[in-house]
């Protein structure tokens, strides 16, 4: 999950970057950038499959599974949002 917040900042970083950052630095910053999405999507498809074996050898606790995984998705969005908070205010300063 460190990937996918990792991510997110990388996203909302690029805006500020650009006006930091020479051509060339912003070129390696978007190699970056796409290094961690394709990291991201690479841990979500991991992440759904091994829900799924958890929902097939654990078939009757199907709903646990999806409860905890829809609790951490939210965990993940609320930690996003305050880390987005933080840098604007960081940024502000």
């Amino acid at each position: 999950m460190k990937i996918i917040n990792t991510f997110w900042i990388a996203v909302l970083l690029i805006p500020y970057a650009k006006a930091a950052f020479t051509e060339t630095e912003v070129h390696q910053l978007q190699e970056i950038n796409e290094k961690y999405i394709k990291k991201a999507e690479d841990s979500k498809a991991l992440l759904d499959k091994k829900i799924q074996e958890a929902i097939k050898n654990l078939p009757e606790q199907k709903s646990k599974i999806i409860n905890l995984n829809k609790s951490w998705n939210k965990t993940i969005e609320k930690n996003v949002s305050f880390s987005s908070l933080n840098h604007s205010i960081l940024m502000q300063r």
